[in-house]
């Protein structure tokens, strides 16, 4: 199947720490919104904006009415986060190999499931 790597669907950059340990990551979603700034990463609104131009563009291309789209945690966390308050998933566990089904219709993405694999 012929596919298409788009840069605007990659993980959250965290700068200095890109490649650390998890250890060093900050796993609190609000000090995690400009935590890695100071690393030279990027902003979680940063991500989100990026995760949100990218996929909203790739659904208004002609011909575009199912789309498969693989991206990483951080980033699918971050792209919810535009639409609705993502905690309830997060506290669900956002873990390998999830995947979330949206609708789009109207420039909007509406989260309808969450697929998670058996643990």
């Amino acid at each position: 199947m012929q596919y298409t790597r788009l840069k605007g669907l990659k993980e959250m950059f965290y700068g200095e720490l890109e490649g650390e340990s998890d250890r060093l990551a900050e796993n609190n979603p609000l000090k995690c919104e400009t935590y890695y700034l100071q690393f030279g990463g990027e902003s979680s609104n940063t991500t989100k904006e990026r995760m949100v131009k990218t996929l909203t563009d790739i659904m208004n291309k002609e011909d575009h009415f199912s789309v498969l789209a693989v991206s990483h945690g951080g980033a699918c966390f971050n792209f919810l986060r535009a639409w609705q308050d993502p905690m309830k998933e997060l506290n669900k566990g956002i873990t390998n190999c999830c995947i979330f089904v949206y609708e789009y219709d109207n420039n909007q993405f509406q989260l309808v499931d969450v697929i998670r694999q058996d643990i």
